[in-house]
């Protein structure tokens, strides 16, 4: 158990270097003072350790010795500035970092054990992460009153050095996301200071994922994010903000105000999924309307956004590249998007089978039905409607109904007809008409026209007719 080594290690460096002090710092200390406050226990995932008054090289030899005794891989870090790694357990001594250039890695890294905690916290982003814990004895160390900004949920930053980083600000909109926090004026002021130009995509995808996936509350970052000027970095998100809809279907107000609730309830509703599944729907609930700043009129009285839905799809695509490489996820997102309302409009038409085959491989491989009414159901939820106050989703239980009796809920309609098929029973070569005539076939099997081998091969043995020469 994690805990346990850290607490061994404590116990271990502190009776080889006395006078020494370890201090349990970061997520794991945070994670215990909001599980005191607020009652509810995050996991352990790592442990950090801060070592004072041990100089870098004298805790790399401890540290091996410890680490050979214990049957544990020690891995050095940051050699020059004493960071450590002994599976998910980091230990370090404190550090000075002096910024050398704009961007998020342009700094000087420097450890000097013999710095206080203090000085060392107030090197941190927010006081809610400047807390230190001793493991032995219990001892809370705050000097900037991280735990009763919790019980304020308030987050403010600890000082002047906060301005060094701007990935401070997008930390600060996922802990508003994921603790259900608000942020002080100066602490937002200070943001809006900052600009995430020299931003890597990779750390900016890693801070939009925490805020989209790891809390009930990504409403809460979002509005910060407009609030300081940020979202003009992402204006596919900045156009929405304004864009009117009608009162009749959306009486909470326009469709930044909608889009904030929307990705509220797909929180809420894949929070116990797996963490592909999370970024899926919330990721599509996020840009699930990108497409109304282009297609929203005036007209016989109510505003309309026709289309919107196949709209989305390009301002979805230039978002994401901002935000992350991923390939698998944009196309995942993509097809939400482009299909988010067909969950509704197939339920009203009372559509057969054939349309819900035809809408399952529409998704695949990317996501599928069972994604796809999440993401609805939180567009359906993300509004004040009196049906969507009482929750209840009449379309999205009826597309999964049918869709689990089809066996299409969670995957593409599989072809029954392959090309061996072809070879074995038409004695065709393998060739460019396989692959046309394999289309047809899933066509034919999608509109029900056979639903078995032996109706395929019937299928087959009217529309291609036997080689001349059978394939051995």
């Amino acid at each position: 158990m994690i805990l346990a080594l850290a607490q061994d290690l404590t116990r271990f460096l502190e009776a080889r270097f006395p006078g020494s002090q370890v201090v349990a710092v970061g997520g794991y200390v945070r994670d215990l003072a909001i599980e005191a406050t607020f009652g509810y226990r995050l996991p352990i995932k790592d442990i950090d350790l801060e070592v004072y008054r041990v100089d870098p090289e004298s805790l790399r030899r401890a540290l091996h010795d410890f680490a050979r005794k214990r049957g544990q891989e020690l891995v050095e870090v940051g050699k020059s500035f004493g960071v450590f790694k002994m599976g998910d357990l980091d230990v370090a001594v404190p550090r000075r970092e002096r910024q050398n250039g704009p961007r998020h890695q342009d700094f000087v890294v420097m450890g000097d054990p013999d710095m206080s905690f203090e000085q060392a916290a107030a090197r941190r982003d927010f006081t809610i992460n400047s807390m230190g814990l001793h493991l032995l004895t219990g001892e809370w160390l705050d000097p900037f009153h991280g735990r009763l900004h919790l019980d304020q949920r308030r987050l403010q930053h600890v000082g002047p050095a906060f301005v060094e980083d701007p990935l401070r600000v997008l930390r600060g909109a996922q802990f508003l996301a994921r603790f259900n926090l608000s942020m002080t004026p100066e602490t937002e002021a200070l943001c809006s200071t900052l600009t995430p130009e020299f931003l890597s995509r990779e750390r900016i995808e890693e801070e939009f994922d925490k805020l989209l996936t790891k809390g009930l509350y990504p409403s809460l970052g979002l509005e910060m994010l407009r609030r300081i000027g940020w979202l003009k970095y992402w204006p596919e998100l900045a156009a929405l903000v304004g864009v009117p809809q009608d009162a009749e279907w959306h009486p909470e107000g326009n469709v930044w105000v909608h889009t904030c609730m929307v990705v509220d309830q797909a929180a809420r509703l894949v929070h116990r999924a797996s963490h592909e599944v999370r970024r899926r729907v919330v990721y599509g609930a996020l840009c699930h309307d990108l497409g109304k700043p282009a297609t929203t009129v005036f007209e016989e009285g109510h505003w309309r956004s026709r289309g919107h839905d196949v709209a989305g799809e390009e301002p979805t695509r230039h978002l994401l590249q901002r935000i992350t490489e991923n390939r698998d996820l944009t196309e995942a997102v993509v097809r939400l998007v482009v299909n988010h309302l067909h969950p509704h409009m197939l339920h009203h038409q009372g559509a057969g089978p054939s349309a819900i085959r035809r809408l399952a491989n529409r998704l695949a491989p990317f996501t599928n039905i069972r994604e796809l009414v999440l993401c609805a159901r939180a567009d359906h939820f993300g509004r004040t409607t009196a049906e969507a106050l009482s929750y209840q989703d009449p379309g999205g239980e009826w597309l999964l109904t049918q869709a689990q009796t089809l066996a299409v809920r969670d995957n593409p309609l599989q072809p029954i007809l392959m090309g061996r098929h072809l070879i074995e029973y038409r004695g065709l070569k393998p060739g460019p008409q396989f692959k046309n005539i394999l289309e047809q076939a899933l066509e034919a099997q999608i509109e029900g026209k056979f639903l078995d081998l032996a109706g395929a091969l019937a299928w087959l043995e009217v529309r291609v007719p036997m080689a001349d020469t059978a394939v051995s």
